[in-house]
């Protein structure tokens, strides 16, 4: 699409015909014929040209990519696509879309095999029980992994103390083993 150079002439004054014709690598003829016929430059010229006077091309034409705006399929906002193929103004509504169509269809067919067949309904409850034996099982080996930390845990405070001084702990274990003697 080629835009009217007419249009950002009069933000170009200031500059000279080389220093435009810098900014989007054309001669600095061709920028003067642009000044004084008017004229249009390409997308690609007025890109350059806008930025370069560090204002955005769509405040200078009104019509700047408006043939590129879609509107989004999930939230129907409008929105410039950064690919050709994309439906979506984002991830969110990409996301949300996906999950919309996709999970229910699933389910209702999960739900309709597990009703009609029976095979399917058995293998599915393996599939269930089978999940719910590695579960225990991982619970089991949680359970088991902080006893032995917890038992560390003991005999490092024990070893602590009876290193902080060794003849109490020992006169201790003497009177503990006197006291078992004496009962049994």
């Amino acid at each position: 699409m080629r835009y009217p150079f007419a249009t950002i002439a009069p933000l170009l004054a200031h500059m000279t015909a080389r220093e435009v014709a810098e900014h989007v690598d054309v001669s600095a003829d061709a920028v003067r014929a642009w000044r004084l016929r008017g004229g249009s430059i390409s997308e690609e010229n007025a890109d350059r040209l806008a930025t370069a006077l560090h204002i955005h091309p769509a405040e200078i034409w009104e019509d700047w990519q408006a043939d590129v705006k879609r509107t989004c399929e999930h939230c129907a906002e409008p929105y410039v696509p950064g690919k050709p193929w994309q439906r979506f103004c984002g991830a969110p509504c990409r996301f949300a879309a996906y999950k919309g169509t996709r999970r229910p269809r699933q389910a209702a067919a999960l739900r309709a095999k597990y009703q009609t067949d029976a095979d399917a309904r058995a293998a599915m409850r393996a599939r269930s029980a089978e999940y719910q034996a590695r579960y225990r099982e991982q619970l089991n080996a949680a359970e088991r992994r902080r006893y032995q930390a917890n038992a560390e845990r003991e005999r490092e405070r024990r070893r602590a103390r009876y290193w902080a001084d060794p003849e109490k702990y020992r006169e201790a274990e003497r009177l503990r083993r006197a006291r078992r003697q004496e009962t049994a």
